[in-house]
């Protein structure tokens, strides 16, 4: 239980159910090497370990499938969420986070079960190659393959082609706003919508208040972690627009719902590249959650501020990929 005694500072700004949490995490991280020292390996192997349990109580689905999806580049697992196969509706091609590094179809398995049951429509979670062993654009690549290969096979999915959304959480928000501008310039299938959560934009480059405020790691992801994902996953050359979104021309892409966390290092680069959409004649939607930190959406199971931003990224989804003789 958290007494009065244990904060300090800001932490009076995170809402209760997390604050628990995070003063937590802050503890055992006294007693361990920080993620940034650790091989990937490793990293790995603790974010399944203190991630994976908070999938628990998730919501049940009709279907829950994981399969291979054929590339060039070799297989790419998926899973595919699926509370209504009878139905004929949208999907939203999912990427999860973990910083390029670390994470597999299990790391938001509980949160896109509560997203898909509530709006009804499938979602497809990608297994997308990781950095180090495989850098940039090894990510962008695999989502383009899965957004090509949906547009050849979706009978399998008995989904509507038109309606194809991409999305994802911090790295992986990046690799979905990659993907679709990677299949814009490929003349590929542009999604048409986004949902982009906790993003990470920058490349490291430009200076943000909200870096500077949060970068100690205090309310989770630090500076120095941010910056070893950057170097594992792009090297020196950050200059990719694909890599690097907010140096990317941005006219042509979908609509946008984007969601940051008041006390998040990256939160501000999710401002910054909603003025950017707008800027463009992208419509654009930012959720500031207020009282959140980076990721927050992993714990659902006692976050009444997870769950609402989950079922608001739901609702926002819905009148896109939804069952359209529902909403008539």
């Amino acid at each position: 239980m958290t007494k009065p005694s244990d904060l300090t500072g800001d932490d009076h700004l995170m809402e209760h159910e997390l604050r628990a949490i995070m003063l937590d995490q802050r503890a055992r991280n006294v007693l361990r090497p920080g993620l940034s020292e650790l091989d990937p390996k490793l990293m790995r192997q603790r974010a399944s370990a203190e991630l994976n349990c908070w999938n628990e109580g998730a919501p049940a689905l009709a279907l829950v499938r994981d399969f291979i999806i054929p590339s060039e580049m070799g297989g790419i697992g998926v899973r595919l969420y699926d509370p209504n196969p009878d139905q004929c509706v949208g999907i939203l091609v999912y990427f999860h986070g973990g910083g390029w590094i670390i994470g597999d179809l299990d790391l938001e398995d509980g949160a896109l079960r509560h997203i898909a049951a509530r709006g009804g429509f499938k979602i497809l979670s990608v297994d997308y190659r990781l950095a180090p062993e495989h850098r940039f654009p090894a990510a962008v690549e695999d989502g383009e393959a899965v957004l090509r290969w949906i547009e050849i096979n979706y009978a399998e999915l008995n989904i509507d082609p038109s309606c194809v959304a991409v999305g994802g959480s911090s790295a992986g928000a990046n690799i979905a706003l990659g993907t679709a501008l990677r299949v814009r310039d490929n003349h590929g299938p542009i999604p048409g919508m986004m949902a982009l959560l906790f993003g990470a934009y920058s490349g490291g480059n430009g200076e943000y208040s909200s870096r500077a405020c949060y970068g100690d790691g205090r309310f989770g992801l630090p500076t120095v972690a941010m910056e070893l994902f950057w170097s594992l996953y792009l090297g020196e050359d950050r200059t990719h627009p694909h890599a690097v979104p907010l140096e990317a021309d941005l006219a042509g892409m979908p609509p946008a719902w984007i969601v940051a966390a008041e006390l998040d290092i990256l939160s501000d680069e999710s401002v910054d590249l909603v003025n950017k959409l707008k800027l463009v004649g992208v419509p654009t939607t930012l959720k500031l959650y207020e009282g959140g930190m980076h990721g927050f959406t992993h714990y659902f199971r006692v976050s009444p501020l997870a769950r609402r931003a989950l079922a608001e990224l739901s609702d926002a989804l819905l009148p896109f990929l939804g069952n359209r003789s529902e909403q008539a």
